[in-house]
């Protein structure tokens, strides 16, 4: 769930996270 606070922040950082999953 911290991954969706990460992705409203930022959504350039919702692509790194992509990777990770």
């Amino acid at each position: 769930m911290a991954n969706r606070l990460v992705i409203v922040e930022s959504p350039a950082k919702a692509k790194t996270i992509e990777k990770f999953l």
